[in-house]
């Protein structure tokens, strides 16, 4: 299953949607091989880096960082189970091929994100 999370709110996401209360409930709703996908728009680094901690906090799996260097937003996956690995590059072009998008462009933006160590 599939949560989005893409709202904004004075042009900023609000900050109820990456607080712990809302993330937990949404893990808790989320099956084994879900993902919470989170449009976070953030105005400072400081902001985005808690959100970050946050999410990675509650989906104590790997997390996926998707940025557009054109936008000021960034998509975050948060995998209830591991996230899984890119497939290789020849898969990319042909499902590229099959459906109009650039996915090997795509893959090259994410970052994956570990869970944050124990304090």
């Amino acid at each position: 299953d599939y949560i989005l999370v893409d709202l904004e709110e004075n042009q900023k996401t609000p900050p109820w949607a990456t607080a712990l209360d809302f993330l937990e409930g949404c893990r808790a709703r989320l099956e084994p091989r879900g993902v919470l996908t989170v449009n976070l728009i953030l105005g400072d680094n400081q902001a985005i880096s808690e959100a970050l901690l946050r999410i990675r906090r509650v989906f104590d799996n790997e997390t996926l960082l998707l940025a557009d260097p054109d936008h000021d937003n960034l998509l975050v996956l948060a995998f209830a189970s591991a996230a899984p690995e890119v497939p290789p590059a020849q898969q990319l072009n042909d499902l590229g091929m099959h459906w109009g998008i650039d996915f090997a462009s795509l893959a090259g933006r994410l970052t994956r994100l570990a869970a944050p160590l124990s304090a």
